[in-house]
């Protein structure tokens, strides 16, 4: 059944308002239509596009955004805004696309390492047996990426879902998106190492209550550490700013 998309505007970023089955069947209802990319967007994230004009750009040119971080639902709560907030990370649509996907609603995998993307396929295939996988790539394709292009545009998979970091995986969809033959772009950050089992997903619990930021700096230490003190730390500024200037209007 279609669904009306619904808006939600929090900090300047206008998230697409649905909750994850309302979403998953409005992109395989609306598949064949037009091409689309899907960002998703926590608090570092958020930040990371105050400071790099190209994933700004492709974040807002996004026909639907999604909330990927309880960060952004404590912000519209904080901010008055007067409807049910839904997070949907990329991660949980992403598993809800491959539950609800029908044979021809095909999907290629696009980025980490060689042996992450096998196993995140190979997960999948176990898991799932409904889904149908056209082809797969690692990440690390710069400098042959029109090789990448045409490999992608032979099999035409329905949906392309890219698992790279930020910003590489914007300044991809920047360059290339207008000659790629898919129909749904999907923008995951790291979720292929969730997937291929290489590192855990946080327990729904801390899920709900806004810390799966600790659970996977606790994973990730070394490379997660600066970023998550700086970036969550100026969020929560951001919020009360805006907070103040509302309850001064």
């Amino acid at each position: 059944m279609k669904v009306k998309i619904r808006n939600i505007n929090i900090l300047g970023i206008k998230f697409t308002n649905l909750n994850i089955n309302q979403l998953a069947n409005n992109i395989l209802n609306n598949i064949k239509r037009k091409k689309i990319h899907i960002s998703t967007v926590n608090a570092a994230k958020y930040i990371q596009c105050k400071n790099d004009k190209i994933m700004q750009k492709v974040v807002k040119a996004s026909e639907i955004i999604t909330i990927d971080g309880m960060s952004f639902v404590y912000a519209g709560k904080i901010l008055k805004k007067n409807s049910k907030i839904f997070r949907v990370s990329g991660y949980d649509l992403m598993e809800k696309l491959f539950k609800l996907s029908k044979k021809d609603d095909t999907f290629f995998f696009l980025g980490s390492k060689d042996e992450i993307v096998k196993s995140a396929v190979k997960n999948v295939k176990k898991k799932y047996k409904n889904v149908c996988i056209k082809g797969y790539n690692n990440g690390f394709f710069w400098g042959n990426e029109k090789k990448l292009i045409k490999k992608i545009n032979i099999l035409k998979p329905r949906i392309l879902l890219i698992s790279i970091t930020s910003p590489l995986q914007e300044i991809f969809v920047n360059d290339f998106k207008s000659i790629l033959k898919t129909n749904v772009i999907i923008l995951l950050g790291g979720s292929f190492e969730v997937l291929s089992g290489r590192l855990k997903r946080a327990p729904v619990f801390i899920q709900k209550i806004g810390m799966e930021w600790l659970f996977r700096l606790m994973q990730e230490p070394r490379r997660l550490f600066w970023r998550y003190i700086t970036t969550n730390s100026y969020f929560i500024y951001l919020v009360f700013k805006e907070f103040i200037k509302f309850r001064r209007a």
